[in-house]
């Protein structure tokens, strides 16, 4: 999934070009340090810098066009759990917003987008300048679902966990006060007889009670 952010130049504009900014760079695929080796500003309000730049990692020289954006206040209803929030957060206004993408809120948290609002329509993916309202379910904790098997008996039973925890193939969990171990985990799109899985990923994870072995 995709994050969201600002524009890369956002709040940066200044009378004089920066020494060093963190930009994408095409050899790397990925945001690094570049020297900045000439810039010059241009546009109305110069809110448009014109630069030529080194990545400190691989040493490529390009060219980038950086625009200050506007930033504008989108109001958005966060979804918890069974509470719901009334807050918002500021953007880009040319910042695109897709369903299913990932945006933190200014308390640090980790959300997902489930629908926009714009101009009285809900809409797949538009600017943060057109949203009317942005609504968000909290991705901090997520409920994994669990299948655990003692004897001919299946219980399941769904527990909330951090969304980056993994759930590990042989780990031994305490289930109901009872000691299980995981033998498989089921994702949307396969089926997971050894490794780890982060919690986020899970559809299913399959377990079945242990004795306990007293020496």
């Amino acid at each position: 999934m995709e994050n969201v952010k600002a524009a890369p130049c956002n709040g940066l504009l200044m009378e004089r070009s920066p020494s060093s900014l963190y930009l994408q760079c095409s050899e790397c695929r990925e945001e690094t340090r570049h020297r900045i080796l000439r810039g010059r500003y241009e546009g109305k309000k110069n809110r448009v810098l014109n630069l030529v730049a080194e990545c400190s990692v691989c040493n490529c020289v390009h060219h980038e066009v950086l625009r200050d954006e506007k930033e504008v206040v989108v109001p958005v209803m966060i979804s918890d759990g069974k509470e719901t929030i009334s807050t918002d957060v500021s953007l880009g206004e040319d910042t695109v917003l897709k369903e299913g993408e990932e945006i933190y809120t200014p308390d640090g948290l980790r959300n997902i987008i489930t629908a926009i609002e714009a101009g009285g329509r809900r809409l797949y993916h538009t600017r943060a300048g057109e949203v009317d309202t942005l609504w968000l379910k909290r991705m901090e904790e997520v409920v994994v679902k669990f299948s655990v098997n003692k004897g001919s008996n299946t219980i399941s039973r769904e527990v909330k966990m951090h969304y980056d925890e993994e759930v590990s193939v042989g780990e031994i969990l305490v289930l109901d006060g009872r000691d299980s171990v995981v033998h498989r985990i089921k994702t949307a799109d396969r089926i997971v007889y050894d490794g780890s899985v982060r919690a986020e990923e899970i559809v299913r994870v399959y377990a079945r009670v242990v004795k306990k072995k007293w020496s």
